[in-house]
């Protein structure tokens, strides 16, 4: 009788096991491919990658603020990943774009001559902001994520130009930023281009549900506008800010 019962238990344990393992969520596996060029021609997985920035430039139609048949507000976009969760791929492609605020809105930019004047003939001004945007193997949209950056002055993000994964047991991504003030002096000189430039790197955390992709950005260790601009600078801050949440002894 008591080989049957623990026979029994030991079943019911396994099973117990079993069920939890099928309830942990899947862990994002950020492959990156660094050989992801702008120039496809070369690139050694063209058939693959060729098909992603038009399919991003359908998507981002619903959210942008501009009519791009104006010969305005073309997305741009930055180097593309692989994103697996489990044996699942998705793709992620990140854009900037002049986003809605609100579901109805509308920027025509004001023409200019010489400089932009980042004005809108609407009366908000003209910005691009950073998103994510994620698709599946099929080069369906399957979510889309606005990065935040808090500056005390309205930005123009023009780039994302790093990605990579913080903590895969968490599915923690981190994503730089580039971008520039609008109210800033325009560059008088070629040298000055660029000069002004700031870079911030983001975390986020990814969940998969139901086929689409969810995205929480999480500024508590990084801060939000900061000045890391590179991946191993954010991954050192974010190692520090671990050890000292650590409970003393």
């Amino acid at each position: 009788m008591n080989v049957s019962k623990n026979r029994l238990n030991f079943f019911l344990g396994g099973m117990a096991s079993f069920f939890a393992l099928l309830a942990t969520p899947a862990q994002a596996d950020l492959r990156l491919s660094s050989e992801w060029k702008a120039d496809y021609n070369v690139n050694p997985i063209a058939d693959e990658a060729s098909p992603l920035e038009p399919a991003a430039l359908e998507y981002a139609k619903q959210f942008n603020a501009v009519d791009v048949a104006t010969g305005w507000g073309k997305p741009a976009n930055s180097l593309a990943f692989q994103l697996y969760f489990g044996e699942t791929k998705y793709y992620i492609q990140p854009l900037s774009f002049m986003a809605k605020d609100r579901p109805d809105e509308v920027c025509t930019p004001k023409d200019y001559s010489g400089q932009p004047t980042y004005q809108c003939e609407q009366g908000q001004r003209y910005k691009y902001s950073c998103h994510l945007l994620f698709f599946n193997a099929k080069y369906q949209p399957v979510g889309a994520f606005r990065i935040r950056i808090n500056e005390s002055s309205e930005v123009f993000c023009n780039a994302m130009p790093a990605m990579g994964v913080y903590d895969k047991t968490r599915n923690e991504l981190l994503v730089t930023s580039q971008y520039f003030p609008i109210d800033r002096k325009a560059a008088s000189k070629a040298s000055e281009v660029g000069a002004n430039w700031m870079r911030m790197t983001s975390l986020f955390r990814l969940r998969e549900e139901g086929g689409k992709i969810l995205v929480e950005q999480d500024d508590a260790c990084l801060k939000n506008p900061n000045r890391y601009e590179t991946i191993p600078d954010a991954r050192k801050a974010l190692r520090a800010c671990s050890s000292q949440a650590l409970p003393t002894k």
